[in-house]
């Protein structure tokens, strides 16, 4: 009897991890369903597009990722935005998987998550003739925030070893920490073998391959825009965005603004809250997101919320769209940060404020006074976002709301140190003698 209620007890305990959506074994026979067209356009690459062959193999950019695994117990490949970092983790994930087990990470963002993910793996019994590989995308984001933790528990099984990617602005020394990093920039021999690709596939070629190359400086999508339009992908979605002025849908411009600057912080936006945020009926809403979908610019995974298509066009839709101001973007970030759940919006509105304050082009400005008023200036919406938030709470009491209220005191506090550094770092920078290595400040 007892040992039975202990093989149950275990069962509940390893499935526990994959009925929570923590995470899944990694599954490259499921298919993806877009097309071509829509793949090379620019998606968010998951296993089931390595699984329907619409990626294209970088040899040499998997070969030293591979390699890296042989020797290190962890592997992060780091890179810009629009690098192809998602396709090179699941394409290697895959090139793996007559060997070890995978383990896909889908999200680590609370002690319960990095225990059930902990629990899952224990109950695997990894060691290094039975190893278990655990694959995790975007870091640095809010669904991973608890990854260091996790890492390190998970590195203390001597059959596991890790593969993760990482966009370049979010990679803390936290994130960073004992791993061998792998640059995903495109190499020319895979630059060709896409540009082969795109031409067996029948796409209509506005290049040669070498120009293409030499334009894209190592960027994968900016690579695919410039073979395939001619044009860099800033170009062609300013070219989409103009499609949007018309009477009928230039109000589309203000629903993509929501979903792409909550993209931009690691968010999607839940669908039934866009009626709210931009004061229209759940019907015009509708018609105008089906519109921005056609238009290959926004996508729902699940029915129940929306994001952009992929990072690097998230953030070339959002500063387009507030190329003309108003709306700032802060402003729009204080907006989009109210569809969050309320436990993540202090995070949110640091992670806002560091985009805001980077966009600012402070060096412009020529005194360290001026620029620490400038700082606070454009970070002036997110403020007084998190101002309105602290005394609604405090208005209307609730049973979380003194936790609440602490971490967005705590948040608006950062908010201040932030616009400090940016104002101060150009002359910190100045004066720092040549021989002092600069490190990254995280506030």
């Amino acid at each position: 009897m007892i040992s039975r209620l202990r093989e149950t007890v275990d069962q509940q305990n390893f499935e526990a991890a994959l009925r929570e959506g923590v995470c899944e074994f990694a599954d490259f026979s499921r298919i993806a369903t877009e097309s071509e067209e829509q793949f090379f356009s620019g998606v968010r690459v998951v296993p089931s597009h390595v699984g329907a062959d619409l990626d294209v193999v970088r040899v040499p950019e998997c070969e030293s990722i591979l390699s890296s695994l042989e020797s290190s117990r962890q592997v992060l490949i780091v890179g810009a935005s629009g690098t192809g970092k998602s396709g090179l983790l699941w394409r290697s994930a895959s090139l793996l998987q007559d060997g070890p087990m995978l383990i896909r990470v889908l999200r680590v963002s609370s002690d319960s998550d990095v225990q059930s993910l902990i629990r899952l793996v224990r109950m695997l019994s990894p060691t290094p003739e039975r190893r278990v590989v655990v694959c995790i995308d975007d870091l640095g984001r809010a669904a991973t925030e608890r990854w260091p933790e996790a890492r390190d528990r998970l590195l203390e099984f001597s059959g596991v070893s890790i593969l993760a990617a990482c966009r370049q602005e979010d990679l803390l020394p936290s994130i960073a920490e004992g791993a061998h990093l792998v640059d995903s920039r495109l190499a020319r021999e895979s630059a060709a073998r896409i540009y082969a690709r795109l031409r067996a596939a029948g796409f209509e070629l506005a290049t040669e391959p070498e120009e293409a190359i030499h334009r894209a400086d190592g960027l994968l999508m900016e690579f695919v825009a410039i073979a395939t339009t001619g044009r860099r992908l800033r170009e062609v979605l300013r070219t989409q965005l103009q499609g949007l002025d018309d009477t009928d849908h230039a109000d589309s411009r203000e629903l993509l603004a929501v979903i792409t600057a909550l993209h931009t912080l690691g968010r999607s936006v839940p669908a039934d809250e866009l009626p709210r945020l931009v004061g229209e009926s759940p019907a015009i809403v509708a018609r105008r997101l089906s519109r921005l979908r056609d238009e290959h610019l926004i996508v729902s995974d699940d029915g129940t919320s929306w994001r952009a298509l992929h990072d690097l066009r998230a953030e070339v839709l959002l500063d387009l769209l507030h190329e003309v101001p108003p709306p700032t973007l802060a402003t729009t970030y204080a907006r989009s940060i109210a569809a969050a759940p309320a436990e993540v919006r202090p995070m949110l509105y640091r992670r806002a404020a560091t985009r805001v304050l980077r966009a600012a082009r402070l060096e412009t400005v020529s005194s360290v006074a001026d620029r620490l008023t400038s700082a606070r200036r454009v970070i002036d919406p997110l403020v007084k976002s998190i101002a309105d938030r602290v005394n609604d709470l405090a208005n209307a009491p609730g049973p979380t709301s003194a936790r609440e209220i602490a971490a967005l005191v705590d948040a608006a506090e950062r908010l201040d140190v932030s616009a400090y550094v940016a104002a101060t770092l150009g002359y910190v920078k100045q004066i720092t003698p040549p021989t002092i290595v600069e490190s990254r400040i995280v506030v």
